[in-house]
């Protein structure tokens, strides 16, 4: 997309991306499959539209490309070496007990998507 390889167009949200996909309007969207089911299941769309989007959407196998997300502390903030010290070390004991992959796994369930893997998610 970067080289303009693909036409894109830029919408607001997740759920007009995949109204638009529904439609007809665009061929693909390209999203994060979890906030994608979390959006859908989460508007204010009566519950059998949610279901008939739902049911008309497949992710795609395998994954583009995994987007590693990180946490930020403001330096404005007193404290904030302390606050990034302890966040870092929290992470890395939820990275080396599994605690953060289950995290992410039962997180993900709750959005309706279900990952066969954490390809990527290894070196968080």
């Amino acid at each position: 997309m970067d080289m303009n390889f693909f036409k894109t167009e830029e919408v607001i949200d997740d759920l007009t991306n995949v109204k638009m996909l529904i439609a007809g309007r665009v061929d693909l969207m390209v999203g994060d499959p979890a906030v994608i089911y979390y959006s859908i299941k989460h508007s204010n769309s009566a519950p059998d539209e949610k279901k008939r989007i739902l049911d008309s959407i497949e992710p795609v196998s395998p994954i583009i490309q995994y987007n590693h997300l990180y946490y930020a502390v403001s330096k404005k903030r007193p404290g904030w070496e302390k606050t990034l010290e302890m966040l870092n070390q929290t992470m890395d004991a939820f990275r080396k007990s599994g605690e953060l992959h289950r995290i992410i796994r039962q997180t993900n369930a709750g959005c309706g998507f279900e990952m066969q893997t954490l390809t990527g998610e290894k070196d968080i």
